[in-house]
C-alpha cells in the first residue's frame, strides 16, 4: 500500500483557523475534523486509522463541492448513507449557527447499517432538539433491532413521503453515501466532476437535475 500513491476526498465536518499568522513559517494554527471510517480493504482510510499523534499526513485544498448561499433554499431535503452524512452536517451546522439564515429549513434521512452505525447520533439529535422548528432527522437502519431508528431502506415510499413538502425552485435534494445507495436513490455521480443524470427512485418521483445535487 504504502509504494502506491492513493488519495480520497473527505469534508470537514468541523474547522477552525486562527487569524495569527506565525511570522516564520507563514503558518496559522486551526484544525480539521474528519470522519474517517475504516474499512478492512480500504486503503487510505486503514493507513489514517494507523498513523499516531505526531505524525504528518499531506492534504490539498479546499475543493469546493457545493457553493451555498444564505438564505436561497426554503428547504434543504438532505438523503445520507454511511460516512455520507459529513458533508450534510457541515452543512447543518453552519445554517443553525448563521443568523442571517434563520428561516431555511432542514430535513435529514440517515441511512446506517445498524443503530450502532449512525455517526453523529448525539450531536444531530441535539441540533434537532435545539430547532426543533427549523430542522429534523429521520434514521434507517438496513437491520434491527433499532429503538429509535426505523428498518427499512431509502426506497420509493420512504423518499416520497420524506420529500412530500418540495417546492421546484424553492427547495433542492442533496444525496450523498455510497455507490448502492446513490444507484438507487438518484443514480451514481461520475468519477469526473459532472453529476450525471438523475436516476432511481428520485427520478421516478419525478425529480431533475434542476432539483438534485450529489456530493
Amino acid at each position: 500500500d504504502h509504494m502506491v500513491q492513493t488519495y480520497r476526498t473527505y469534508t470537514p465536518v468541523g474547522f477552525s483557523m486562527s487569524e495569527v499568522v506565525d511570522e516564520e513559517s507563514g503558518s496559522r494554527q486551526g484544525y480539521l475534523d474528519f470522519v474517517v471510517k475504516r474499512y478492512p480493504r480500504g486503503s487510505l482510510s486503514r493507513f489514517l486509522h494507523d498513523t499516531r499523534v505526531g505524525d504528518q499526513v499531506e492534504m490539498r485544498g479546499p475543493a469546493l463541492a457545493w457553493p451555498y448561499r444564505a438564505a436561497k433554499y426554503r428547504h434543504l431535503y438532505m438523503i445520507a448513507g454511511g460516512t455520507g452524512v459529513a458533508p450534510m452536517y457541515q452543512l447543518i451546522d453552519r445554517i443553525l449557527k448563521d443568523s442571517s439564515d434563520s428561516e431555511t429549513r432542514i430535513s435529514l434521512l440517515y441511512g446506517s447499517q445498524t443503530e450502532p452505525d449512525i455517526i453523529y447520533r448525539e450531536l444531530l439529535d441535539g441540533l434537532a432538539k435545539a430547532n426543533a422548528d427549523r430542522f429534523s432527522v429521520t434514521y434507517l437502519v438496513d437491520r434491527g433491532p433499532a429503538a429509535a431508528a426505523k428498518e427499512g431502506v431509502p426506497d420509493m415510499d420512504t423518499v416520497r413521503g420524506f420529500t412530500g413538502g418540495f417546492e421546484r425552485g424553492k427547495d433542492v435534494v442533496l444525496v450523498c453515501g455510497p455507490d448502492a445507495m446513490l444507484a438507487a436513490v438518484s443514480g451514481i455521480k461520475p468519477i469526473d466532476s459532472g453529476q450525471g443524470p438523475v436516476r432511481g427512485v428520485l427520478r421516478e418521483l419525478g425529480f431533475t437535475s434542476a432539483d438534485v445535487f450529489k456530493f
